[in-house]
């Protein structure tokens, strides 16, 4: 009873736009310590498109504190999309160059123009396949 109770706790931390972004952070890091991938999978993935426009305002803010939150929850939303390449099986070689484009606006599709492009750039075929099965 305890690791779903904490999964909502984390959950409303991590999605509430009014929250300072250092509880956001801790909503992120706290939904994958509680369980992993499958949270990433079930949880995070499925908001990450709703959630960019926070991310990107506290990027292009004025303030460097704002800024550096912004980068610090955008990297732990990285870090657990990555989580999701570990548990991904099969080989994949990589995306043809016809379908590149088609493959990051399905991608940006699902999970935001923002992360889909750092994803793309990390050059992880099978963590993309992975985000692509959420």
């Amino acid at each position: 009873m305890l690791k779903p109770r904490l999964a909502r706790t984390c959950l409303k931390h991590f999605l509430d736009p009014t929250k300072p972004l250092g509880a956001n952070y801790g909503g992120i890091i706290g939904l994958q310590a509680i369980g992993g991938s499958e949270i990433v999978r079930a949880l995070i993935v499925p908001n990450l498109k709703e959630y960019e426009e926070l991310v990107k305002d506290a990027i292009d803010a004025m303030d460097e504190g704002k800024r550096n939150e912004g980068e610090m929850v955008f990297k732990a939303l990285l870090e657990a999309l990555v989580s999701l390449e570990e548990e991904s099986v099969g080989a994949v070689n990589g995306f043809a160059n016809g379908h590149a484009a088609e493959m990051r606006k399905e991608l940006g599709d699902k999970i935001g123009d923002l992360f889909a492009e750092r994803v793309l750039e990390l050059g992880k075929p099978r963590l993309v396949r992975a985000i692509m099965e959420c």
